[in-house]
C-alpha cells in the first residue's frame, strides 16, 4: 500500500538526519537545515501578515472574486475593479486593495490599467488600485489566459 502524500504543513516538520564523516555531505546538510529554517520563518511571517477583517481573509476574497458571474466580466474574463467593489460591499476598501495586491504578488491574478484614459469612467477611477504609482482599473486571473 502506498503511503499518502504529506501536506505542506507536514513538510515543514521534516528532519534531516546528521551526516558525519563526509565533509561535502555535512556542508550540504548544513545548507539544507538553514534553508528549511528560513522557509519556516518565511511561512510564519506570511501567516502572521495575512490580514483578517470581520471574517474576511485573502483566501475568502479570492473565492469571492472567482464567484463573480461571467455575465459581469469583460471579454477575455477581465473584471473591472468597480465591479469587484460592487460585488464585495462588505469588504473595506483598503483591505480589498491589500488583498488584490497580495494576490498579484502570489501570481494568482494580474491588475492592469486601461491604456486609454478615455476608457476610464468615474467609477473606474474611484475603484482603482494603485500599483507602482499607476492606477489599475481591472484584473484578470492568471489561469484565464495569462
Amino acid at each position: 500500500m502506498k503511503k499518502p502524500l504529506s501536506t505542506g504543513r507536514d513538510k515543514m516538520n521534516v528532519a534531516i538526519a546528521p551526516i558525519t564523516g563526509n565533509a561535502r555531505l555535512e556542508a550540504e546538510n548544513a545548507r539544507l537545515r538553514a534553508e528549511i529554517a528560513g522557509l519556516r520563518m518565511e511561512l510564519s511571517l506570511w501567516v502572521s501578515k495575512t490580514p483578517r477583517i470581520e471574517g474576511w481573509s485573502v483566501e475568502a476574497i479570492l473565492n469571492a472574486l472567482r464567484a463573480i458571474p461571467k455575465s459581469l466580466r469583460m471579454p477575455g474574463g477581465d473584471i473591472r475593479l468597480a465591479t469587484v467593489r460592487a460585488e464585495l460591499p462588505g469588504v473595506p476598501g483598503n483591505f480589498l486593495d491589500s488583498a488584490l495586491i497580495e494576490l498579484q504578488d502570489r501570481r494568482v491574478l494580474v491588475l492592469w490599467a486601461y491604456e486609454s484614459q478615455a476608457m476610464v469612467l468615474p467609477e473606474d477611477a474611484a475603484a482603482a488600485v494603485t500599483v507602482g504609482g499607476r492606477p489599475c482599473h481591472a484584473m484578470v486571473f492568471k489561469d484565464a489566459g495569462w
